[in-house]
């Protein structure tokens, strides 16, 4: 982030704004430039650089930041869960965001979890630099255990329990052969969303984009004043579940711990309070998302 995303309210980010990201707790990405880092530093009233160096790949820009840590720096790369990306025809550098990895300079994470655009059930990849040996990662991942072929084995790190099983893996290789089907579809389900919800309804609908978005997910944002658990509740009463992404982050035990307060991050606040995820996922027939927006037009009248 650029400290004019955080700091201009012409050209970037300012309080009474918000900057939106596809990830359950979206943290600051690491700034990209020395005074980015010292503004944040004054913000959090800790240190948070002591050098800074860049790597850049075809595909993303990954930013070491050296951190203060009890007078000892260590080194954190930006990753990006670069699954949003996949199916899209977003460009980065020239490249293709959505449809090109592994050229042996990413450094990417892969989030596979069961609300993905693509599911192992749970589980996750990454895509390393040629620097970085895959076999230090794969013990990582499995207690720091390596095998060998005379049946032998040692531990020389202390791993954990990381590993995605053998039916997750299956799972995820099936369905690896159908994304593109599941991208096409998963934009059909979008169309028809903004073709049958009643705009009388004051719901903000997403940015109608059906050429470069995978559409993960369908979010909108209820009318102000919404009862957002009531809502939920009439919906679950027609059979319908809806989901609730994003939090504002700040306003967690954790980060309140830190000295967050609510009225911070007012706009990041208010759609906190007000997003609410539909259904949507390949599988639907188009009655279903006809029968969703039934029930969203029976639904709010009777909380109002």
């Amino acid at each position: 982030q650029d400290i004019t995303q955080l700091k201009s309210r012409e050209t970037g980010y300012g309080p009474d704004e918000s900057i939106s990201s596809n990830c359950a707790v979206v943290n600051a990405f690491a700034p990209n430039r020395i005074e980015t880092a010292e503004h944040l530093s004054k913000l959090t009233g800790q240190t948070t650089i002591v050098t800074l160096g860049t790597i850049t790949s075809g595909t993303w820009n990954a930013v070491p930041i050296s951190v203060a840590n009890g007078g000892n720096g260590f080194v954190a790369y930006t990753v990006g869960d670069m699954l949003y990306a996949s199916g899209t025809t977003l460009y980065w550098n020239g490249t293709p965001v959505g449809n090109s990895f592994g050229n042996g300079s990413d450094f990417v994470s892969f989030s596979f979890h069961a609300n993905k655009n693509l599911t192992t059930a749970e589980g996750g990849a990454l895509v390393l630099p040629a620097d970085i040996d895959p076999g230090l990662c794969e013990r990582l991942r499995l207690q720091g255990v390596q095998r060998f072929a005379d049946g032998g084995m040692d531990v020389d790190v202390l791993g954990g329990k990381f590993n995605m099983t053998d039916i997750a893996a299956t799972i995820g290789l099936g369905q690896m052969k159908h994304l593109t089907a599941f991208t096409a579809r998963r934009r059909e389900l979008a169309r028809r969303y903004f073709a049958a919800i009643d705009p009388a309804l004051g719901l903000g609908l997403p940015v109608a984009d059906f050429n470069d978005c995978n559409w993960h997910m369908f979010q909108v944002l209820l009318p102000a004043g919404t009862d957002r658990g009531k809502f939920i509740n009439a919906m679950k009463e027609k059979s319908i579940g809806v989901g609730v992404h994003y939090p504002p982050l700040h306003l967690f035990s954790l980060y309140r711990a830190l000295g967050f307060r609510g009225g911070d991050f007012p706009e990041a606040e208010r759609i906190g309070a007000a997003t609410l995820t539909l259904p949507l996922f390949p599988s639907m027939q188009d009655s279903d998302v006809d029968r969703v927006c039934s029930a969203l037009t029976a639904s709010l009248p009777e909380i109002a």
